[in-house]
């Protein structure tokens, strides 16, 4: 309960409203069930107003966070995984006064899916808990006493045949080969495995390994130098925050954003090459345990971590239906480029100094 909780009235706002946007289909169809019984009860407490919005349609949060009025909320509270809180950050990024919508209209995400990587890595930022069985009720602990902090947004430019160039924006993650595949084959178990339908992937995937012809360059932190890495590449797995999954980081630092000599945004880029199935197991499984993403080259020395602000990946042409990631997202299956954009986004993400529990 809230109540449990103390929290400094200078560094909490007196007022507080927020547009509490809310997918029917997320969480095997629980996220309204959250919203109403643990999100709303909580916000009341915490004399945080709301209107709830339920989204009917793919691309309505984008709609709406794209036509939303600056100052009419504080924020946004997305209940769903990760896939509702995508929308709304394009949405706030093709406006036309993006810079400015995305300092002033704080972001929220109420994990309410199979996919909630960005609330665990608040959580894991704020509360130092990784792995959280607990992180619902922590991220709205977190909410209730919380203030804004920035978040790192990435520019994808993804090129077509028609030699056009679509542009979008992530705020978590993206992934190539085998870690996208899990991802997206695995939605086939999410209504009857929730979060767990990742490991049933994952070992399929595994025991009947794909290729992934290609290659990737990457612009080494702080010199600039353009480093080109041939494929075949087994996968490619690059952050923001510390976690990709809910369960899954690439680092341990416990920052929401990592930054170059010159104070400029970086992501965190894993790249495996190898085909044993031994070291891929051990790849994957040991995302989710700390000790070992803490010395990963040591305990993997086929994984190479690179810090970076920017990135492309050049898959060539596969005839099997594959694609890339972005945000859990399924992105064409092209040359696409990915930057750390200038602006940064605003995340509920920092709690008062005297916040005891």
């Amino acid at each position: 309960r809230f109540s449990e909780f103390s929290k400094s009235n200078d560094e909490v706002p007196l007022k507080r409203r927020y547009l509490v946007l809310v997918n029917p289909a997320s969480g095997k169809g629980l996220a309204a069930k959250i919203a109403q019984e643990q999100l709303l009860p909580i916000m009341a407490e915490a004399e945080i107003e709301h209107e709830l919005v339920t989204t009917t349609h793919q691309g309505h949060a984008e709609e709406i966070a794209k036509g939303l009025k600056i100052g009419e909320y504080t924020g946004i509270a997305v209940v769903s995984g990760d896939g509702l809180f995508h929308e709304v950050v394009n949405g706030i990024m093709k406006r036309e006064d993006a810079e400015q919508a995305a300092k002033q209209i704080c972001l929220v995400p109420i994990p309410g899916g199979s996919g909630n990587a960005l609330a665990a890595s608040i959580v894991y930022t704020v509360l130092g808990i990784h792995n959280d069985p607990n992180l619902l009720q922590n991220m709205l602990i977190i909410f209730a006493n919380g203030s804004p902090t920035p978040g790192t947004i990435l520019r994808w430019q993804i090129e077509s045949e028609k030699e056009t160039t679509e542009e979008r924006f992530s705020f978590l993650c993206g992934m190539w080969g085998i870690a996208a595949d899990i991802d997206f084959e695995s939605e086939k178990y999410r209504s009857s495995l929730g979060s767990k339908r990742f490991i049933a992937m994952a070992l399929q995937r595994i025991v009947n390994l794909r290729k992934y012809d290609g290659s990737l360059k990457y612009m080494e932190e702080n010199t600039g130098g353009v480093k080109l890495i041939e494929g075949p590449i087994t996968g490619v797995i690059f952050t923001t925050g510390t976690h990709f999954n809910y369960d899954s980081a690439t680092r341990t630092n416990r920052a929401l954003q990592e930054f170059d000599d010159k104070g400029q945004p970086l992501m965190t880029l894993l790249v495996l090459k190898s085909t044993s199935k031994a070291t891929i197991t051990k790849f994957l499984l040991g995302l989710s345990d700390l000790k070992t993403v803490a010395n990963l080259e040591k305990e993997i020395p086929e994984v190479q971590r690179i810090k970076t602000g920017f990135l492309k990946m050049i898959p060539k042409a596969s005839e099997k239906e594959v694609y890339l990631d972005i945000d859990g997202e399924r992105s064409p299956y092209v040359p696409t480029s990915v930057s750390v954009h200038p602006h940064s986004i605003s995340l509920i993400g920092s709690l008062p100094q005297n916040t005891t529990f």
